[in-house]
C-alpha cells in the first residue's frame, strides 16, 4: 500500500542520512587527526629551527668576541705605537 511505501521510503531516507552522518563524522575525525599531526610536526620543526639558530648565534658571538679582542689590541697598538 501507499502507506507501507511511504514508511519504507522514510526508513530508507533515515538510514541513508545515518550513513552519511557516520561518514561525515569519520572524515571530520580523520581531518582533525591529520591537522593535529601537522601541527605537531610544525611545532617540532620550529623548535629545532629555534635551537639551531640559537646555537649559531652563540657560535657567531664567540667568534666575534675573539675578533673584537684582537681588533682592540691592534687598535691600541696602533694608537700607542706599542703592544697593549
Amino acid at each position: 500500500s501507499e502507506a507501507d511505501y511511504a514508511a519504507r521510503l522514510a526508513g530508507a531516507r533515515d538510514q541513508a542520512m545515518a550513513v552519511r552522518s557516520k561518514a561525515r563524522r569519520a572524515a571530520e575525525e580523520r581531518q582533525a587527526e591529520v591537522v593535529g599531526e601537522a601541527r605537531g610536526d610544525a611545532a617540532r620543526s620550529l623548535d629545532e629551527t629555534r635551537d639551531r639558530v640559537a646555537r649559531e648565534v652563540e657560535e657567531a658571538r664567540g667568534q666575534l668576541a675573539g675578533r673584537v679582542d684582537a681588533l682592540a689590541g691592534d687598535i691600541t697598538q696602533q694608537i700607542l705605537g706599542r703592544s697593549a
